[in-house]
């Protein structure tokens, strides 16, 4: 079975990635997560990477089920093969969750729409992704830049 089509990755939704745990902790879901690649190349000089080491980062995403929902994705830290190469590790990245977030992307451009199109409070809308008023603030100002109010709501 493909790993996008498991039931906890298609209830996770999050393309490139699956879920390896779920935990529910002090009220709220914690969801361990690791990407799908298993081979990848060097960024540098392009040799196949070997993998190095796993590191956690806890990052929040969209609420479930009115709890704040954590992932915890399992990074894959990785190293060139090739002894000349000026890269030695590498931390995979993801678009989807930017470097050092707080925040995955999708939760950001949701945070922005609630407080933007349905009126929410900054402060309401940071309680309920378990998250401080600075960083709902901060996503507000990015992606609300980005949007246009209409009558019908925002367009992009």
């Amino acid at each position: 079975m493909r790993d996008d089509a498991t039931a906890s990755a298609a209830m996770l939704g999050l393309p490139g990635f699956r879920v390896l745990a779920v935990a529910a902790y002090a009220g709220e879901v914690e969801q361990a997560v690791e990407t799908v690649e298993e081979v990848t190349g060097c960024p540098s000089c392009g040799v196949v990477a070997q993998l190095h080491d796993r590191r956690p980062s806890w990052v929040r995403d969209l609420p479930a089920g009115g709890r704040p929902v954590t992932l915890v994705w399992v990074k894959r830290v990785w190293r060139c093969r090739e002894p000349w190469c000026p890269k030695v590790t590498w931390t995979e990245t993801s678009a989807a969750i930017r470097p050092r977030a707080s925040l995955t992307e999708r939760a950001r451009r949701e945070a922005c729409r609630r407080v933007g199109q349905d009126g929410h409070t900054v402060a309401g809308v940071a309680a309920d992704f378990g998250v401080g008023w600075a960083t709902v603030m901060a996503a507000v100002r990015e992606y609300g830049t980005r949007w246009s109010m209409t009558p019908t709501g925002f367009t992009q």
